[in-house]
C-alpha cells in the first residue's frame, strides 16, 4: 500500500493531460511520462500508485491502457490549481468514497474497532503503548491522518472532532455481510426491491444535482448489497455537506401496485428509531417487473418511526414484522424510467 497520498495527484493529472490526445494511455507510455518529470530530486515508485488507484476505482485499466473513471474526474475537479499535493476539497471526497464507503471500508472499520472512546472528550483514541497493535490496518491509520479524519499525537492516534461521530458509528455496527453471504438467510432476492433501489439511487443523484450539489450526488451510495443488515438501503444527503457526511438514510420499498404497501422489519424499525429525522422510507410503486421500468415518483416518508400512524393515513398491522398500508401513491412520471442495475 502506498505511503503518501499526495502522489495520486501526479498520476491523475498525467492521465488528464494525456487524455487530451488519446482515449486511454498504455501503462508503458504512462510510466514513461510520469518518470520524465522529477520533483524534489526524486520520483516515487509509480507502479504501486497505479495499483492503488485501480483499487480506489479512480482509474481503470483495460487492454488498451489506463483511463480516468467518474471518481477520478471528480477528484481532479477538486484540484483546480493542478497541484501535486492533495487539496483540501479532495480529502473529504477520497475519505468518503474510498474509506468510509467503498473498497477500504472493511479495513477502516477494523482499524476503528481498535480505538476506545475518551470518557471526557468523547473522541476515539489509540495508543501505541497499551492498545491492541494495528497490524495489517496500520496503513489505514496513516491514510486517515493524511485525510484529516485522525490526528497523530506522539504515541497516540485521536479522531478529529469533525469525524468522531462518523468513525464512532463503525463501532456500533455489527458484522458486514455481502449479498452472497446473506443468501443463506434469504430464500431469494426480490426483483422488485432491486429495481426500486436502483431507481432511488438515480433519483437521489438527480435531486442533488438539480440543487447544485454535484459532489454530494457523486457520493450517494447503495449499500444494501454490501450491508444487508444495515436497516436501510441508500445513503444520501439532505443538501450541501462540507464533510460529505451522509445525513439521509433511505430504506427502499418496491411494489407492482401503486399505493403504499410494504413490510417493515424489526431491524429497520430499530434503525429508524435511532436515526429519527435522518431516516426515510422511499416507497416506489407501479414497478413493471418484466421491463424493469418505474412509472411513478417515490412516496417519501421522513422519520417513519414517529410519523406513520392512523392519524396520518397509514394502517399498521403488527405481525412480528409490521405491514404498512396507505391509500397514497406517488405522482406519475412524465416518462417511464428504465432501470439498469
Amino acid at each position: 500500500m502506498i505511503d503518501n497520498l499526495n502522489d495520486i495527484n501526479r498520476v491523475l493529472l498525467a492521465l488528464d493531460t494525456l487524455e487530451a490526445t488519446r482515449a486511454r494511455t498504455p501503462r508503458r507510455l504512462l510510466l514513461r511520462y510520469l518518470n520524465g518529470e522529477v520533483i524534489y530530486g526524486q520520483n516515487p515508485a509509480f507502479e504501486p500508485i497505479l495499483d492503488f488507484l485501480k483499487q480506489t476505482q479512480a482509474v481503470s485499466e483495460r487492454a488498451n491502457g489506463f483511463g480516468l473513471t467518474v471518481l477520478g474526474r471528480a477528484i481532479i475537479g477538486q484540484n483546480t490549481d493542478k497541484a501535486y499535493e492533495l487539496r483540501a476539497p479532495q480529502r473529504p471526497l477520497l475519505l468518503r468514497k474510498c474509506y468510509l464507503d467503498g473498497p477500504f471500508r472493511s479495513q477502516t472499520k477494523a482499524l476503528v474497532k481498535k480505538f476506545v472512546p475518551n470518557p471526557n472528550t468523547g473522541r476515539l483514541s489509540w495508543s501505541a503503548i497499551d492498545s491492541e497493535p494495528l497490524g495489517e490496518v496500520e496503513w489505514v491509520g496513516d491514510h486517515l491522518v493524511q485525510l484529516g479524519a485522525i490526528e497523530r499525537r506522539q504515541h497516540m492516534l485521536v479522531s478529529a472532532p469533525a469525524y468522531t461521530e462518523i468513525l464512532a458509528s463503525f463501532q456500533d455496527e455489527g458484522g458486514d455481510f455481502t449479498e452472497v453471504q446473506f443468501r443463506q438467510l434469504l430464500k431469494e432476492k426480490r426483483l422488485l426491491g432491486d429495481i426500486a433501489e436502483a431507481f432511488v439511487l438515480q433519483w437521489e443523484q438527480k435531486r442533488l444535482k438539480r440543487s447544485g450539489h454535484r459532489l454530494e450526488a457523486a457520493c450517494v451510495a447503495r449499500i444494501s448489497k454490501r450491508r444487508v443488515n444495515a436497516g436501510y438501503d441508500i445513503t444520501s444527503f439532505d443538501g450541501a455537506s462540507k464533510l460529505l457526511a451522509h445525513d439521509r438514510f433511505i430504506e427502499v420499498k418496491g411494489s407492482g401496485q401503486a399505493t403504499v404497501r410494504f413490510v417493515w422489519t424489526p431491524n429497520e424499525m430499530q434503525k429508524a428509531a435511532a436515526l429519527g429525522k435522518k431516516y426515510w422510507v422511499y416507497f416506489v410503486g407501479g414497478i413493471q417487473r418484466k421491463t424493469r421500468t418505474v412509472t411513478r415518483e417515490p412516496v417519501t416518508l421522513r422519520d417513519p418511526y414517529t410519523s406513520l400512524s392512523p392519524s396520518t393515513g397509514f394502517t399498521l398491522q403488527p405481525k412480528g414484522e409490521v405491514l404498512v398500508t396507505a391509500d397514497i401513491a406517488g405522482h406519475m412520471l412524465r416518462k417511464k424510467a428504465a432501470v439498469t442495475d
